[in-house]
């Protein structure tokens, strides 16, 4: 019979504890205070925000949240930059930043987040939270996508081997993206591609390397950005099951976003 929290309150105060590392306690004085400037109408109790942080419905919302938050930056940003990371189930999980060895690193005790944010801003436009195993180029063209159903108009997207296929190329040149600069792998060649922009980036990529590497050289900068992130709170999580996990993850990007703001207001 009590009035239900309006999901806006639930969502700033979720943001608020994945910004003090999912601590309820660490989180309850910046909560308050929001209530105390009538920036909120309830302080939601632990039980509540475990609740919420357990909801489908809250998953898809942030899913949504993310890249209107990137909005801001609209009018300055063009170059997309792509990666992925890892951040164990358990904080001592040992291992799992060792990815070069992919044979001996638990992935099974890892949760995964494909990021793509921008290149001045490193403001997070797409996240998309997967399994520790989870390959990265089949969520390559739904990153893109996401930039451009809000309105971004992409000129240049940067992005590490991982990403790349004769197919995400051909998405890009679908797309009017001409500056494509996907890490190549040792065996890539020219056989059976139907994208007239990988042949392109490919012989540059070959012939010209320094001309190529001068653009790809910034996909740097989303390594800072995740550095960034676990630095701030924790480079592991600390919810039990997967719903959650995601969320947790989400939640950082969205903390991510608006302390990104607040720097350039």
């Amino acid at each position: 019979g009590r009035p239900k929290f309006q999901i806006s309150d639930i969502i700033k105060s979720l943001i608020i504890m994945s910004y003090h590392s999912w601590s309820y306690r660490r989180c309850m004085h910046d909560v308050k205070m929001l209530y105390a400037q009538g920036k909120i109408k309830k302080v939601p109790s632990k039980s509540t925000l475990n609740r919420y942080a357990n909801s489908p419905e809250v998953l898809d919302l942030l899913i949504n949240l993310i890249p209107l938050t990137a909005l801001y930056f609209k009018n300055s940003e063009d170059c997309l930059l792509m990666d992925s990371t890892w951040l164990s189930k358990k904080m001592y999980t040992g291992g799992y930043q060792r990815v070069a060895n992919k044979k001996e690193t638990p992935f099974d005790s890892t949760r995964k987040l494909q990021v793509s944010c921008f290149k001045n801003s490193k403001a997070i436009v797409c996240a998309i939270p997967t399994d520790g195993k989870s390959a990265d180029s089949p969520h390559f063209q739904e990153m893109i996508e996401r930039a451009l159903e809000i309105g971004f108009n992409i000129k240049e997207v940067l992005a590490d081997a991982g990403y790349n296929s004769k197919a995400n190329y051909k998405f890009c040149a679908d797309n009017n993206i001409r500056r494509v600069f996907i890490d190549f792998k040792i065996n890539s060649n020219y056989h059976r591609s139907k994208s007239s922009l990988y042949r392109e980036q490919l012989r540059m990529y070959k012939e010209s390397y320094d001309v190529w590497h001068e653009h790809y050289r910034f996909r740097v900068i989303v390594e800072g950005l995740f550095s960034t992130m676990k630095r701030r709170s924790l480079n592991y999580l600390r919810s039990r099951n997967e719903l959650a996990m995601d969320i947790e993850l989400l939640l950082k990007c969205l903390a991510h976003n608006f302390i990104t703001i607040s720097r350039y207001k």
